[in-house]
């Protein structure tokens, strides 16, 4: 009889030492090098945008918001075009307004949130808008941004395995 037993299968023959091997080498790889498979990875919901809300179907909702209902610049605000402006890159995009004499000023989507009005003839920007503060969206009358993802259950984020 031996002083060192040999390890045995659940069916009480002896397991291999290749089995064994083929089981250290694999707790090994998890542990070093090998996290990604033994930890969940996580991405952004494509449904959601990663916010976890979902459209209530009322008009112009998305993800639980409408465009501003104030005077601000807004993306769906009419007019933006590319301008080529001197100190600005050629990709950004602009929109003019002409004042009362035919001249014109023009703001680039950094103003996106502020309120561009006419005084005295001569379009001036008046600052932040006080409707959404300076975001462009505010809640969705209907749903006050509160319907929950059906594809994440709300949390905004997807699991990358099983």
């Amino acid at each position: 009889m031996s002083s060192n037993p040999r390890p045995t299968a659940s069916n009480g023959a002896p397991a291999s030492r290749g089995a064994i091997a083929v089981v250290v080498v694999l707790l090994l790889a998890l542990v070093w090098g090998g996290k990604q498979y033994a930890m969940p990875d996580f991405v952004a919901c494509p449904d959601c945008g990663g916010r976890g809300i979902a459209s209530c179907g009322a008009p112009g909702c998305e993800h639980g918001e409408v465009d501003c209902p104030g005077t601000c610049l807004r993306a769906s605000s009419p007019g933006w075009q590319k301008m080529n402006v001197r100190g600005h890159s050629a990709d950004e995009l602009w929109v003019r307004f002409v004042h009362d004499d035919g001249s014109w000023v023009a703001w680039n989507d950094r103003h996106k949130g502020e309120v561009i009005e006419k005084v005295e003839g001569r379009w001036v920007n008046r600052g932040r808008c006080p409707v959404c503060q300076g975001k462009t969206r505010v809640a969705c009358a209907k749903c006050q941004g509160k319907v929950a993802c059906e594809r994440c259950a709300g949390r905004g984020r997807l699991r990358t395995w099983l």
